[in-house]
Parts: C-alpha cells; structure tokens; sequence
C-alpha cells in the first residue's frame, strides 16, 4: 500500500479549500490504493492542536493510506525561490501526491547553484520539485498543458478563468515574463521570479 501526502494551507486557524483538499484524499485512496478513506475536516484541524487557535499561515502536512497515518503542522515560511535550472525529467511520473518524493528529490539534486528546478518531459515545461507554475506572457497567465501533477490550486485558477492550459516550452521563457510557483501553500503571484532567471543550459 502506498503512503500519500497531502499539504494544506492554514490561514488565521481556517483550513483553506478544505472540501476539495478532502475530494484529493479519497480519490486518491482509491485510485491508488483502492481503498475508501474517511476524511473529516474538522477532525484534521483538532488533530492539528495549537494551529487552531494560531495566527497566520501554518501548514499542515497529512500522510495517509487506507486511514490518516500522521498530521503535521508547523508555521509557514515561504522559501525564496530566485533561480531555477531546466532539467529533463527522463520520464518521471508524480500524477498523485506520493509521500515518497525520491525521484523529485533526485531531479532536485541536479539543479547546481539554482533554488530548485523547473521539468522538461519531452521538450515541454512541467513542473518544478514542489509546484506547479504559471507564465505570465504578455496576453495573461498561463500554465503548462501537461503538469506532472494536477494541483489544487492550478485546478481553482483554471476553473476561475484566471488562467488557460497552454503547451510551454523553454522559448516561451523570454526577458520580461514572470513566472508563479504555485500550489496549496502559494496562490499565484505570491511567489513569482523572472523568466530570464531560469538557466537552460
């Protein structure tokens, strides 16, 4: 059975997006695990102790298979991302939110003096190790056509009409877009850095 990690975003003691972050949990249980997974978002935020009665943003961080295996929750810092390094992916597959991290752990490793790394799969842009991202072209934002993981957050913004799917490619990370790190912790334009700071060497 596999261990699945799920991240939430917790804002002045509310779970933000809860239904949908509960949605994930059981389809994943059950496309992967096939197995029903009760989930209670209450419950999560009890289990999360002191983050209920806290101030500002805390993540939470679930692991869970067949039932919640563990609840972590600890204030959040948004990392300074100021540089990544196009990497090829080799064919590595995340289309759920797996607790083991290896194959991105590995893909991160490779990313020199950069922050992080941005995955090319078969020439096109997908995902850095942590988020999904958006590109701001001029026209509006856009997102890759084929994520390695459809995020919760990339699925509100597409579903808002505040950004389109569009099949990206290192061209398209020309002097003066800007690029947004997104994902549960990060909505668009809260962490974001300058396409030319993307190395494609």
């Amino acid at each position: 059975m596999y261990q699945l990690l799920e991240t939430i975003r917790v804002e002045e003691g509310v779970l933000l997006r809860p239904e949908l972050h509960a949605e994930r949990m059981r389809e994943s249980a059950r496309v992967v695990n096939g197995v029903p997974l009760e989930v209670d978002e209450g419950e999560l935020l009890r289990q999360a102790g002191a983050v209920t009665a806290s101030t500002g943003t805390w993540k939470l961080r679930i692991v869970y298979d067949d039932c919640i295996r563990a609840i972590e929750a600890e204030p959040y810092r948004r990392p300074r991302i100021r540089s990544l390094r196009l990497v090829p992916g080799g064919g590595v597959r995340y289309p759920f939110k797996y607790a083991d991290r290896s194959e991105l752990d590995t893909l991160k490793s490779r990313r020199g003096p950069c922050d992080d790394v941005l995955i090319v799969e078969r020439g096109f842009l997908t995902d850095t190790s942590f988020s999904n991202i958006a590109l701001f072209d001029g026209n509006g934002w856009v997102t890759p056509a084929e994520p390695l993981l459809p995020g919760l957050m990339r699925r509100e913004l597409l579903e808002a009409g505040r950004i389109r799917r569009k099949a990206l490619t290192s061209s398209d990370l020309r002097p003066g877009c800007t690029v947004s790190l997104i994902n549960a912790m990060n909505e668009l334009g809260e962490l974001t850095l300058p396409a030319d700071s993307i190395l494609t060497d």
